[in-house]
């Protein structure tokens, strides 16, 4: 999901996420406080949170061994938690509070999870395109750890 597996790239990746969660939030405050004015804003930040905390899982993934260096275990695993994580939380949710409705929850649930969906997509594709630069340059990572000095 990240560019590389160094921690640069992965903390990176957390605050590109938590940021665009941020931007999410604040752009669903209003219409929270004024769909449900007593508990809008409670049940939409607990959506938020559904969403992101797992998010943070997922960036944080790719540093299993049994991850690295295949993307289709990363895309599956990625999935996986994603939609697993969800469906906990939704049925927790609905056993706990069973009169919450699609505005009070639900909605704000599905808009967070699509923003997630988009993010992630965004990290994979950039993942993919520096998988094939290096397929397609293998020579540029061997020459940039050699000395300039040597010929």
């Amino acid at each position: 999901m990240t560019e590389s597996s160094d921690p640069k790239g992965v903390i990176s990746s957390l605050i590109r996420l938590t940021l665009v969660f941020g931007v999410a939030w604040s752009v669903c405050f209003w219409p929270a406080r004024t769909l449900r004015p007593e508990e809008g804003v409670w049940w939409m930040t607990v959506a938020c949170l559904i969403s992101l905390i797992p998010g943070w899982g997922i960036v944080l993934i790719e540093f299993l061994p049994w991850f690295r260096g295949s993307l289709n275990k990363l895309i599956v695993g990625q999935m996986s938690a994603r939609f697993l994580s969800v469906l906990v939380a939704c049925a927790v949710i609905k056993i706990m509070r069973p009169q919450l409705g699609l505005v009070d929850f639900y909605l704000w649930l599905l808009i967070y999870y699509l923003v997630a969906m988009v993010v992630e997509v965004m990290f994979l594709r950039r993942k993919l395109q520096a998988i094939q630069t290096q397929e397609s340059n293998p020579d540029v990572n061997q020459t940039s750890h050699q000395d300039p000095a040597l010929p």
